[in-house]
């Protein structure tokens, strides 16, 4: 009966383990796609940012494209323009 109960018992912390390092992997995976995503629409907002400043698309326009108000856009534009001057 021991022996039934103590190979349970291995069978249980197994199940725990691998499962924790099922979460893990998973996690990992939903954090790379993530990141992905987000560079991704930060290119997006900087090429908008770019046709912006050339005088291609207006402030309005590039707002409209990014789902944000255009004081955001503004402020996001100004702050791309402080941190290309930064160090």
């Amino acid at each position: 009966m021991k022996e039934g109960v103590e190979t349970m018992c291995n069978l249980g912390e197994g199940l725990v383990i691998e499962s924790y390092y099922d979460g893990v992997e998973k996690g990992k995976a939903e954090g790379r796609a993530e990141g992905r995503a987000e560079a991704r629409a930060e290119k997006a907002f900087d090429t908008l940012i770019s046709l912006v400043r050339k005088g291609l698309l207006s402030v309005s326009d590039a707002a409209e494209e990014a789902e944000v108000t255009e004081e955001e856009f503004m402020q996001k534009m100004n702050t791309e323009s402080l941190a290309a001057v930064k160090p």
